[in-house]
């Protein structure tokens, strides 16, 4: 007898012990769970531009939801037990697409389907703001004029979110003259406060030598922050200095060579073939011996060998060099 009691009474202790255990856990599971955002950064996230968060719970698993002031789901994600951090996606399923704000997004977390955290988001979105490098342009001149090889700026990203610069975004563009150019240029990710060097190629941007009279405008463009590279009208400083003639029979004389003084006053070098020398109104034909390509500061005297052109002993005849905007004119007796 005195063994059953003692039986009843210790099955009625573990009875107790079980029901306040179920209780306790019960109560746990009623109790909504403590949740905490300690950080949230915005950065990048294997190319898309992204909300890091990092947190502390108590219970898993959770799905953050990212929603716009509309209530359109942009991102979500599921975080396992252990996991203390979780990206978003800021515009959704847009890779490599750039954040243009400002704006605002709510974000919601839940722990199965019991809300445990709901707060806002301003984000800014990219600002770039961009300037010209020392050596902002690579050219190459020849014969007929100048082809742009190379144009280099730099990007400082004053925003607050990851700015994405390739070929494919619509937030770059270049232009010559305002038509747009093809170009090539290195995928490049630049985070907030941050600076990029960027190196643009682009394909048959080529400016004629008889166009370079007139001014010519190259244009950046990054989400609508613009930045503009002028290349001034050619204005070289032009002398005559002689005109080399010989007889050829009675009173005709050819015309042998012209020698000119050009000084390249201009940002770019000069290929001395882009002369136009008349002589008594008529286009004159020339050649060089060798090439002559005439830096920026400096001073050449070139000599063109004239090609088929005669005068008479007595006449005075018009020599007129064009170089860009520049015309130098001068009367020369033949003597």
């Amino acid at each position: 007898m005195k063994v059953g009691k003692i039986i009843i009474i210790v099955l009625g202790i573990v009875i107790v012990f079980v029901l306040v255990v179920l209780i306790a856990g019960l109560q746990s599971l009623l109790r909504k769970p403590e949740f905490v955002i300690t950080q949230t950064v915005f950065t990048d996230n294997k190319g898309y531009p992204s909300i890091k968060f990092v947190f502390k719970t108590e219970r898993y698993p959770l799905t953050f939801k990212l929603f716009t002031q509309e209530g359109e789901l942009v991102d979500q994600a599921v975080a396992s037990s252990g996991e203390t951090v979780k990206y978003l996606s800021l515009t959704g399923l847009g890779y490599k697409k750039n954040l243009k704000g400002p704006k605002a997004f709510i974000i919601k977390v839940y722990c199965v389907s019991e809300e445990v955290y709901s707060g806002n988001i301003e984000v800014k979105g990219i600002d770039p703001k961009l300037t010209w490098d020392a050596d902002s342009l690579e050219t190459q001149i020849d014969t007929f004029g100048i082809s742009i090889k190379t144009i280099k700026f730099k990007v400082k990203n004053e925003g607050d979110t990851p700015l994405y610069i390739n070929v494919l975004s619509e937030d770059f563009k270049c232009y010559l003259d305002g038509e747009r150019l093809a170009t090539s240029v290195e995928d490049t990710v630049i985070m907030p406060g941050e600076e990029a060097l960027i190196k643009v190629s682009p394909a048959l941007a080529w400016i004629s030598h008889d166009k370079l009279n007139l001014k010519h405008t190259i244009e950046i463009d990054i989400a609508g922050s613009k930045l503009t590279y002028e290349i001034q009208p050619l204005s070289p400083r032009i002398q005559i200095v002689q005109l080399n003639y010989k007889l050829l029979f009675g009173n005709t004389v050819s015309l042998e060579s012209l020698s000119v003084t050009i000084e390249n006053t201009w940002s770019l070098p000069i290929d001395a073939n882009w002369a136009e020398i008349t002589i008594n109104a008529e286009k004159s034909s020339y050649s060089l011996n060798e090439e002559v390509k005439i830096k920026p500061n400096e001073t050449a005297e070139v000599t063109y060998k004239l090609l088929l052109i005669t005068a008479n002993k007595g006449e005075t005849v018009t020599v007129k060099v064009k170089l860009g905007t520049t015309e130098a004119v001068k009367q020369i007796p033949i003597s």
